[in-house]
């Protein structure tokens, strides 16, 4: 409760009249005599106090103690009786209290009563004392029942059907109990229970307001909280749905390697607002728009398509996942079943060749681009592999005196099973002195060969005479391809090459160069004397101009001729010292161009060298002999004859022959060492090796071709392996 003190204010009496009797009393004349008949009575006494006030209070707070000024008793000179009624007094500084009393004069006294409840009500207390009274009047402030303004936060994002509360207000600016009441939830006074009913509420209460949320997603509910005049909202809305239905796309089965497929097309539903749209391995489209792999936002109603392109490989799955508002579907498209085979391919031995041994070791290489090679049978004999059949290799059995068909069968993780049957080569076991494949158009020898794919066929020439054959290449089968006559006095060609790019064919004999062109009837040749005793050609198209290379047996001489055939230019002479007399080469059977080092490799079988030569400059040194370069040695000079050579680009090397020996090497075309490749007895086969010509490399992976003018036969050598076997060939006595 308020208490309320109110000012003093003291009363002056003046008190001389008691002075004055008491000196008039004492009065002259000498001695006094104290049962004089003349002096007065004594005091009466007297309680009744002088009228004494209280100060009015106005706009007191409601249901408050509020204390009077203090007022002094005055104007009696004996006790006098006080009591009060519609309140409680005090007495100086003592209790206050309502009980009847006393009080004596010169005391202090103070008044004090409880305000109305309610506003502008006067409530008042008498204090009387002796016979005086005076009233304090108190009168309550007009009743305030406009509160201050309040808020409820509203509330987003808020769950389905779910009681939410609100934050707690404090009610203020009231100083009277004034209603409350709620619309569309409950509320709670001073953390009571909540409820509807109207009720009232005072100042300083707290209230809070709960309802529910709708049942709807994003959907706003209201609360309308009314305290006397002055209402509040308390909203409440659900979060947004943006979680889609779910959506999915057809698959695509037997689609064509790597096509760019399109997806059927869905339709966004049951979202509220804009979500994230996003995709992998794949692209989306919305409404028609271009197709996108960003990120990006979709709404409700707008109508999406995929893109996806399939895979390159057979019975492959690829998935493009678009992700809408955490919501994934899966559009696959699978590429065609895998229902081929694996493809098998021999490296060794050619279509056809011919052996004296009992078995041969057969290699070849496996492809399957779809799926796991599983097995690679040949004769029905499964193949040795390191490398899962990429490569591979097995010893196969020959039936004397008969032809060998090589059967090959290849299995895949798939299923797929090649032809049962499917014959790759044919090997003969036969006496190596016959003919093969027939005796149809034997060689009168052999020595240069040139391969003519486009036509799938080797064009040879013998080196005793001007005859010029053709061997197949899928048979070995031998036929006449024209004789050259008149060509020149010797009447025998050396040389041979064949120009792709504008399919003639050169020949050269030992003075003179001729160009055929295949397709043709018209011939053009030259006839010169620095072209004499030169055996060999080769055709050099590194520059814009084709150039026709050969090599003399005399003076050590490389020359040019332009390809009309019209010029002779003398590149390197040991003789002529172009450009010095260094490095002479001797009698050659064999030049090839190495590209990747710009120089002519010549090869000099009376000094057992091979010489390099620039192309452009002519400075000759030795590439690679018993004293440059390291490994296998070449064999003695007199004994051996390094003949032909052919270059092994994709391999970094050179194929070279020794005529006598019946080695081939391997040399390294950036070091000049040498490897033996094959012998006699590298490996131990009977094929063997007598006088070694010319050389050209069928495929760097698989086998090199060999002429033999003693065995009137071209010798396929195994690259990797150096086993031999006859590809065609005459029959010697």
């Amino acid at each position: 409760m308020t208490i309320m003190q109110i000012p003093q204010y003291w009363n002056k009496n003046i008190l001389i009249l008691g002075l004055i009797a008491v000196l008039t009393a004492c009065g002259g004349g000498g001695g006094g005599n104290d049962n004089d008949p003349t002096d007065p009575p004594p005091p009466v006494s007297d309680t009744t106090p002088d009228s004494f006030t209280f100060i009015t209070v106005s706009n007191a707070d409601v249901n408050a103690v509020v204390e009077s000024n203090s007022i002094t008793v005055d104007g009696i000179n004996a006790a006098a009786a006080i009591s009060i009624t519609g309140g409680e007094y005090k007495i100086a500084s003592g209790e206050y209290t309502t009980s009847n009393n006393t009080v004596t004069d010169g005391q202090s006294v103070t008044v004090r009563l409880t305000t109305s409840e309610t506003g502008s009500t006067t409530n008042q207390a008498t204090l009387t004392i002796g016979n005086i009274s005076a009233t304090f009047s108190v009168t309550t402030r007009p009743d305030d029942t406009t509160p201050d303004t309040f808020t409820f936060p509203a509330v987003t994002d808020a769950a389905v059907e779910t009681q939410i509360i609100s934050e707690t207000v404090i009610i203020s600016g009231i100083n009277t109990a004034i209603p409350i009441s709620i619309t569309g939830g409950e509320y709670s006074i001073a953390g009571g229970s909540y409820t509807a009913a109207n009720g009232t509420i005072t100042n300083d209460q707290t209230v809070a307001v709960r309802l529910n949320s709708s049942a709807d997603t994003n959907t706003e509910t209201q609360a309308v909280l009314t305290i006397g005049e002055l209402s509040a909202h308390f909203s409440v809305t659900t979060a947004p749905d943006t979680t889609p239905a779910t959506f999915s796309f057809t698959p695509i089965t037997d689609a064509a390697l790597g096509a760019a497929l399109t997806s059927n097309q869905i339709t966004v539903s049951d979202i509220d607002v804009a979500v994230p749209i996003s995709i992998t391995s794949g692209e989306y489209a919305i409404d028609d728009g271009d197709f996108t792999a960003v990120e990006s936002t979709v709404n409700a109603g707008q109508e999406v398509v995929v893109r996806a392109t399939a895979s390159g490989s057979l019975n492959t799955s690829r998935v493009a996942t678009l992700n809408i508002g955490g919501v994934q579907g899966s559009f696959e498209i699978t590429t065609l079943a895998d229902t081929t085979a694996p493809v098998a391919e021999f490296m060794f031995p050619p279509p056809v060749s011919m052996t004296d041994s009992d078995s041969i070791l057969v290699r070849g290489i496996t492809t399957d681009d779809y799926s796991e090679i599983t097995s690679v049978t040949v004769n029905g004999i499964e193949v040795e592999t390191l490398d899962s059949y990429e490569t591979w290799q097995v010893e196969l059995p020959l039936l004397i005196g008969e032809d060998n068909n090589l059967l090959i069968q290849t299995t895949d993780s798939a299923g797929n099973i090649s032809i049962d049957g499917d014959v790759k080569a044919m090997v003969r076991q036969g006496v190596i002195t016959e003919a093969f494949p027939d005796t149809n158009n034997q060689f009168s020898s052999v020595v240069g060969i040139a391969i003519d794919r486009p036509a799938n066929r080797l064009i040879t020439v013998s080196g005793d005479d001007p005859e010029v054959m053709t061997v197949n290449l899928l048979t070995g089968e031998r036929t006449p391809f024209f004789e050259p006559q008149p060509f020149g006095p010797s009447g025998s060609i050396w040389g041979v090459a064949l120009d792709h790019e504008t399919n003639e064919l050169y020949l050269k004999d030992s003075s003179r160069i001729r160009a055929i062109p295949l397709n043709t009837d018209s011939v053009r040749d030259i006839n010169n004397g620095d072209l004499s005793y030169g055996l060999v050609l080769l055709l050099d198209r590194l520059d814009p101009e084709l150039k026709v290379i050969s090599a003399t047996n005399w003076g050590g001489e490389v020359i040019s001729t332009n390809s009309a055939l019209s010029e002779v230019t003398i590149i390197s002479s040991s003789k002529g010292r172009i450009p010095d007399a260094e490095n002479p080469i001797g009698t050659s059977y064999g030049i090839a161009l190495d590209e990747s080092h710009y120089r002519y490799l010549v090869t000099d079988a009376d000094n057992q060298k091979i010489i390099s030569v620039d192309r452009l400059s002519g400075a000759r040194s030795i590439f690679s002999d018993n004293t440059v370069g390291t490994g296998e040695p070449f064999g003695e000079i007199g004994l051996a004859g390094i003949t032909g050579i052919a270059i092994d680009k994709e391999n970094g090397r050179a194929i070279v022959t020794e005529a006598l020996s019946g080695k081939i090497f391997s040399v390294d075309l950036l070091t000049g060492n040498r490897a033996l490749l094959s012998g006699p007895d590298v490996p131990n086969t009977s094929v063997e090796l007598i006088e070694s010509y010319g050389i050209a490399i069928h495929n760097p992976s698989s086998y090199v071709f060999v002429s033999d003018r003693v065995l009137k036969a071209i010798v396929a050598v195994d690259l990797v392996t150096g086993h031999r076997v006859i590809f065609s060939k005459s029959e010697n006595p």
